[in-house]
């Protein structure tokens, strides 16, 4: 199976912003606080390293969250519970996600949200939710190949790329 990328362009490069994403999709994720060699920075927190990357548009930096997914009561897409209904038993839409937040170098945000591809319809479902949730129209579905990951260096770039697959 071939993981599914859903990205958004984010209307801001606010820490406050990848925190919303987070508790929204992944909220018992494990918070990140260490010390990154790329920068050399310690974080006392978790919203620290984000102000830090929002206080500083200059910096292009991608940072991953994984866990388990929210719990049904918080994991709301399209209006209904992220469940499935097989034979009559409720489970998970995914097994796993994982949150991106990619600080771009020209001071923009694209958040991402990694899921297991179970069908077409889900990952669709799962790009109208993050879109809706960052109130943005730009967004698009990238299929996992792990050697060749998409990139960007730009909102400009990252919204070529979108128009492109239009």
């Amino acid at each position: 199976m071939i993981d599914a990328i859903c990205y958004v362009l984010a209307n801001d490069r606010l820490a406050n912003t990848v925190l919303q994403v987070l508790r929204r999709f992944l909220s018992y994720h494990t918070p990140i606080t260490e010390d990154y060699e790329d920068l050399g920075v310690e974080y006392a927190s978790e919203y620290d390293m984000l102000h830090y990357f929002q206080e500083h548009p200059e910096l292009a930096v991608t940072r991953y969250w994984s866990g388990p997914q929210a719990t049904p009561a918080t994991a709301v897409i399209g209006g209904h519970a992220n469940l499935r209904f097989t034979h009559g038993v409720s489970e998970p839409l995914s097994p796993k996600i994982m949150v991106g937040a990619h600080f771009l170098a020209d001071g923009h945000l694209v958040m991402s949200l990694t899921i297991a591809n179970d069908d077409d319809e889900t990952v669709d479902i799962v790009l109208a939710e993050l879109m809706q949730f960052l109130q943005s129209t730009t967004g698009l579905i990238s299929y996992v190949i792990y050697s060749n990951f998409l990139t960007f260096d730009s909102a400009a770039e990252f919204k070529a790329v979108c128009d492109s697959l239009q």
